[in-house]
C-alpha cells in the first residue's frame, strides 16, 4: 500500500500511483476528518504533508484488517510463498529507489552547486535545509563517494545470493539519511523511514542467518519457500527487469548528456553582479546603508530567478522572462506595477535599462567572479594531508 502511495513516474515503467490516487485522497481525507470535520487538507506524497501521514496511519490500519481476514482464510498455507513475494518486491522496489538516487548523486543532480544568491546569504540566514543542501553541493567527490554507496546497494539488492550484503548497505545508507533528515528538518522524513523499513523488510530473509552469527549456534533454515519457476523465463524476466530498472534511472542522464551538473550549461547573465551604478528616476543613489532603496548586489539565478540585495542585505526575487535576441528581460510581478529592463554587456560590465515597479532606472553593474570566492578558489578547496600545507596557502 505503501509502495502504491509514493509515484514512481518515469518514462518506461507504469506508475500505479496514478491509479491509486483517487483512493488514497479519499482514505487520508476520511481519516482527517475523523480527527476534525473542517479538515481540508490535500494528498501530496512527494513531502511530510500531514494527509501523506493520515494515508500511513489509514495504510496501516487497513493493512491489519487485509491480513487478519487472509490469515483466517489461507490457515497460513502460503505463508512462505507471500513472504516471498513480499521481500522479492521490497528488494526491487528499495533497489529502484537507491539506483534513482545513486544516479542522482553520481550525477550531481541533487545537490548541485550553490545559486549565486546563496553563495552571498549569511549562513545565519539560512535554515538547516539549505546549509546542509549548500554544504553537500560544494562537494563532487563525496556526492559522488554517496551516490556509489547507494548504487552499490541497488546492484547487490538485485540477486538473491548477494542480497544479504545489498540489505546490510541499504540499512547503514538509509540510517544516515534518515539521520540526516531529522537533523536538518528536510521533508521527506517519512519516505526515508519507509525506504528504511524496506531495507530491515529486504534482510528479513536472512534473520537466522543473523542469529545464528550472534547466538554461535548452526545456521538455522531460511523460512522463505521460493516458487517454482522455468529456469530460462526466470532469467529473462528478471533480466528484462533489472534492465528497465537502469534504463528508467539513468535515462534522464543519457537524454540530456549532462553527466556533471557542476558543468551544465547555464543561462545567460548567470552569476552574480555588483551594482556599480544605481539612477532612479534621473537621481543617481549614493551607496549608502541609508539608502533602503538602492540595490546592492543582483543575481541571476539559473531557475530563471531575478534575484537583488539591497543595502540593508535583504534579499527579493522576482520571476523573469528572459529574451536574449531582444536583450530584454521581463519581471513577473504580482501587482500592476511595471518591471523590464533592456540590457547590453561591455566586458566584465552589465548595463541595465528599463523601469522597475514603474520607476525608471539605469543600473550599471560589474560581474562578480565566483571562482575568487574562499569557498570556490582553487587553493582552498584543494587536498591537504597536513595542517602546515593548509596554511602556506594563506603566505
Amino acid at each position: 500500500l505503501m509502495m502504491l502511495s509514493f509515484s514512481i513516474s518515469r518514462d518506461y515503467l507504469p506508475d500505479p500511483s496514478k491509479l491509486m490516487r483517487p483512493f488514497f485522497e479519499l482514505i487520508s481525507k476520511g481519516a482527517g476528518k475523523l480527527i476534525s470535520h473542517s479538515w481540508k487538507g490535500e494528498f501530496d506524497p512527494s513531502s511530510d504533508s500531514i494527509n501523506l501521514y493520515l494515508n500511513t496511519l489509514a495504510n496501516f490500519i487497513l493493512a491489519l484488517i487485509i491480513c487478519s481476514f487472509w490469515m483466517v482464510l489461507d490457515k497460513q498455507k502460503n505463508k512462505g510463498k507471500l513472504f516471498y513475494w513480499m521481500t522479492t518486491t521490497a528488494r526491487y522496489y528499495l533497489a529502484f529507489q537507491l539506483l534513482i538516487f545513486g544516479f542522482n548523486k553520481l550525477f550531481k543532480w541533487q545537490f548541485y552547486f550553490p545559486e549565486p544568491n546563496i553563495l552571498f546569504t549569511q549562513v545565519a540566514e539560512l535554515d538547516k535545509e539549505m546549509i546542509y543542501w549548500t554544504a553537500m553541493g560544494y562537494s563532487r567527490a563525496y556526492s559522488v563517494f554517496t551516490g556509489s554507496l547507494e548504487l552499490l546497494a541497488a546492484l547487490l539488492l538485485l540477486f538473491r545470493r548477494t542480497s544479504f550484503a545489498g540489505a546490510l548497505l541499504a540499512i547503514a545508507v538509509m540510517t544516515n539519511v534518515v539521520a540526516i533528515n531529522f537533523c536538518f528538518d528536510i521533508s521527506v522524513k517519512l519516505f526515508s523511514m519507509f525506504l528504511l523499513l524496506l531495507s530491515f523488510i529486504s534482510l528479513s530473509p536472512n534473520f537466522n542467518r543473523i542469529k545464528s552469527v550472534l547466538s554461535g549456534k548452526s545456521y538455522g533454515k531460511v523460512e522463505t519457500q521460493f516458487p517454482a519457476f522455468n529456469f530460462k523465463l526466470h532469467i529473462l524476466i528478471k533480466t528484462i527487469l533489472i534492465l528497465l530498472l537502469f534504463g528508467e534511472a539513468i535515462q534522464p542522464y543519457i537524454s540530456s548528456g549532462n553527466y556533471n551538473d557542476d558543468e551544465s550549461y547555464k543561462p545567460p547573465l548567470y552569476g552574480a553582479w555588483k551594482v556599480i551604478t544605481f539612477v532612479k528616476n534621473g537621481d543617481t543613489i549614493p551607496p549608502l546603508l541609508t539608502e533602503t532603496e538602492r540595490w546592492r548586489k543582483v543575481f541571476f539565478n539559473r531557475s530563471g530567478y531575478f534575484i537583488y540585495q539591497n543595502m540593508e542585505d535583504e534579499m527579493y526575487d522576482n520571476d523573469m522572462d528572459f529574451n536574449e535576441s531582444k536583450k530584454q528581460i521581463d519581471l513577473i510581478s504580482t501587482d500592476s506595477t511595471l518591471s523590464f529592463f533592456s540590457y547590453r554587456e561591455h566586458a566584465d560590465s552589465l548595463f541595465l535599462d528599463g523601469y522597475f515597479r514603474n520607476d525608471s532606472v539605469n543600473i550599471v553593474l560589474k560581474e562578480i567572479d565566483l571562482n575568487y570566492l574562499p569557498a570556490n578558489s582553487h587553493k582552498l578547496n584543494s587536498f591537504h594531508w597536513t595542517i602546515d600545507s593548509y596554511y602556506d596557502n594563506f603566505k
